[in-house]
């Protein structure tokens, strides 16, 4: 296989040269541009999506102690998926809030790229937290704690924490925690949670109505 190898924030990253993941793309309903990633056979957004959803369906808000550039939007589970139904499919299939050509990642596919990141199979359908490679996918800042990582993924989580259905929000600096578009339950879905003081990921599923991060995948 051929590849190329591109350069951001000091991580550097063999990217396949198939023209269907790139250092960059625009969203093309804002203008918003992003860096992506490629991690195995997948590529991924490597900084949290910002898109402003029309008419603020649910829950969809900016933690005014987070730079949106930085730390992007928080998001309930409901206005992730944008009407759409649960999937555990690979891929999900689930366009949901995503910019068009990308789509809401399943459990499955947080899966196949942790698993791409050096975690054993047998973990994948473990809770709480699995693998040993959250050094590596959390960002070299914004962690408390002295909790930074290595980025050597290229992933870069950042810790922009979460809103609660009330408005509250907590664990600025201290969680960086995604939806996947797989629900476990009428009330709950799956999520990865990465948080100082652990060197795995989290599987949890936890109640819907949680605002977190987004990232998307490349369909």
């Amino acid at each position: 296989m051929f590849c190329t190898v591109f350069f951001w924030m000091g991580c550097e990253k063999d990217d396949m040269n198939n023209n269907s993941c790139t250092s960059t793309f625009t969203d093309a309903r804002d203008g918003e541009v992003y860096t992506v990633v490629t991690i195995g056979n997948q590529c991924w957004m490597a900084e949290n999506l910002r898109y402003e959803v029309p008419g603020n369906v649910s829950l969809d808000t900016i933690d005014p102690a987070n730079p949106s550039t930085t730390y992007g939007r928080l998001y309930d589970w409901a206005t992730l998926m944008n009407g759409a139904s649960t999937s555990s499919s690979n891929p999900s299939g689930v366009l949901g809030i995503c910019p068009s050509g990308w789509h809401l990642p399943s459990d499955s596919e947080w899966n196949e790229m942790e698993m791409a990141l050096g975690m054993p199979a047998a973990d994948t359908a473990n809770t709480g937290y699995r693998g040993s490679h959250v050094t590596g996918l959390k960002s070299t800042t914004g962690w408390g704690s002295s909790g930074n990582g290595t980025n050597t993924s290229c992933f870069n989580r950042f810790p922009a924490g979460y809103c609660n259905s009330s408005g509250n929000f907590g664990f600025h600096g201290v969680n960086a925690t995604f939806w996947s578009s797989t629900e476990n339950s009428g009330t709950v879905a799956w999520k990865r949670d990465l948080s100082n003081g652990f060197t795995g990921v989290a599987r949890f599923s936890v109640s819907k109505l949680i605002g977190y991060s987004c990232r998307c995948t490349k369909d």
